[in-house]
Parts: structure tokens; C-alpha cells; sequence
């Protein structure tokens, strides 16, 4: 039964969209369900992996017709509220770690007005389709999943490796110091690791640990990361620039692309491209 209260999505580190490129998909209409026909995973030809910074499934698709979406919140009070309509423009509100369990509050999600930047209730609000068209239309053509949830409660930084490699190496923070993250960021910079024991350590944001680029490169399936470089806006969300095997190993076949660098090399099978920053293609 559909749940019309906030659930547990936390506005946190990212959300995700994934497109699908199958064959024959650019000969069917967008009412035509030829494209729906299920023949497996064969058709799939290519999978484009956009990374959005601070979204949750319902500020996006709360409202989709059938989806498990919430259009309502409860704030600290008790009080349950309709979620308002999100404007375009819109401030930041927190999504450190800290911020998350303050929200969350032990699974009752109520407390999204008491993190810092959430008195305006900016944090229970959501667009329509009117407001975001192109996401409906990628949800309607390809599939919407709707019980999908952040893998970490905190910040960027540790999202972003979850969609590289399924972990963080511990990470539950945002570097400390700079614009620069990963393994070119300055030697004294410094992210916040959650230990088995629960203790924090504080490490070099440069990690060593497998990757789904890795598992691809194994199977022989290409990919590539295509996003800012250093000194570009949005370098700091290149989530393998984190990762030193692929940092400072480059491949005609597989690898990290700059932004507005030209490439000859054919569209690979998985491509992630985080899109905050300058860098679109």
C-alpha cells in the first residue's frame, strides 16, 4: 500500500537516475510499449550512470501516479504537513552525517526542521512534473524504482564512492580542506572514518579498495567516468579520482575522461557522468 508519509530517504549526499540504451529503443515512440517487450539483459547496450547532488526519490517523484511516494512530512511537533512545491531555486540544508541522524531520529523521521537550514521546512518539499519533465519521461520510458535509499546518512563524498564501488572505505565525511578531493588533494586534508569499534579516525581522502570499474575491466566490459577535472567546477564529486589504482593509471578503453576533452574512443557500455559542475555531454 502506497505510503504518503516521508519514509526513509534522508536529503542527503546524491541521488541517482540510470538510463538504459537497448536496441531498437530510438525507432519506438515514446507511447509505443515495443520497447517494453522483455527479451534479458542482451539487449542492453549501454547504461548511463547521472549522478545528482542532494535529491531524494520523493523530491523528485513523490507525486509519479503509482509510485511509493510521500506527499506529506512530520516535523519534530508530531505535526504532520504537506510537503510544499520546491522552487527552482533553492539553498542548501544539512546532509553531514551528524545532520542525518538528527533527522532520521532513531527511524521516525521527524526531525528534518531541526538540522542546520531545515527551520524553513525548505527540507519537506518536492517538484511536480512540470518542474522536472525530463526525469518523468526517463521514469515512464525506461522504470521508475521506488524502494531505493541512500547508502550512507551523510554528505557527498562517501555517496559518491558508493556509486563506484558499493562502500566508502569508511568515509562518513566531506574532505576537510580545499576544492580539491581524492588523491590530489592536499597532503594536510583530512576525511572522517567510522571504525568497526565506532571511533573516528581521520585519513588522507586517497582509498585503494575495488571498484565496479575494476569488476567491469575483468569481464572485459568498457566504461568511463566523464567529469570536471581539476580546477573545474564540480571536480570535487569525480568519485575516481578518489581511487589511486584509477587515478593514476589511464587506458584508451577504460578510464576517467576530463571534461571538454574530445574522444574518438566509441560510447562504452557503462558511463557515469556526475552532473553538477560545468561538465555535461
Amino acid at each position: 500500500m502506497k505510503n504518503e508519509i516521508m519514509k526513509s530517504r534522508f536529503l542527503c549526499g546524491i541521488s541517482v537516475v540510470l538510463c538504459f540504451k537497448v536496441n531498437a529503443l530510438a525507432s519506438a515512440p515514446l507511447g509505443d510499449d515495443r520497447h517494453r517487450d522483455d527479451h534479458g539483459l542482451q539487449r542492453i547496450q549501454h547504461i548511463v550512470f547521472i549522478i545528482k547532488e542532494n535529491r531524494t526519490f520523493d523530491n523528485y517523484f513523490g507525486t509519479f501516479p503509482g509510485a511509493d511516494g510521500a506527499t506529506t512530512g512530520v516535523i519534530h511537533t508530531g505535526e504532520v504537513i504537506p510537503l510544499s512545491r520546491q522552487p527552482d531555486m533553492t539553498h542548501d540544508i544539512g546532509h553531514s552525517f551528524y545532520d542525518a541522524v538528527t533527522a532520521i531520529n532513531g527511524g521516525a523521521m521527524n526531525q528534518f526542521d531541526l538540522i542546520s537550514e531545515g527551520e524553513d521546512l525548505s527540507g519537506y518539499s518536492q517538484y511536480l512534473e512540470e518542474d522536472i519533465p525530463n526525469y518523468w519521461a526517463y521514469a515512464r520510458y525506461f522504470t521508475l524504482a521506488d524502494q531505493m535509499f541512500s547508502s550512507l546518512a551523510g554528505p557527498s563524498f562517501p555517496n559518491h564512492l558508493y556509486t563506484v564501488a558499493a562502500q566508502s572505505g569508511g568515509a562518513i565525511s566531506n574532505p576537510n580542506l580545499g576544492e580539491i578531493w581524492g588523491c590530489d588533494a592536499q597532503q594536510n586534508t583530512r576525511v572522517q572514518v567510522l571504525n568497526e569499534d565506532g571511533t573516528i579516525s581521520l585519513v588522507y581522502p586517497c582509498f585503494d579498495f575495488t571498484t565496479l570499474a575494476d569488476r567491469l575491466e575483468e569481464g572485459g566490459i568498457s566504461w568511463k567516468y566523464y567529469a570536471p577535472g581539476i580546477g573545474q567546477s564540480g571536480f570535487i564529486w569525480s568519485s575516481l579520482e578518489a581511487i589511486s589504482h584509477i587515478r593514476f593509471r589511464q587506458s584508451a578503453t577504460f578510464g576517467l575522461v576530463r571534461c571538454g576533452r574530445k574522444t574518438s574512443s566509441p560510447i562504452p557500455s557503462l558511463w557515469w557522468t556526475p552532473s553538477t559542475g560545468t561538465c555535461h555531454r
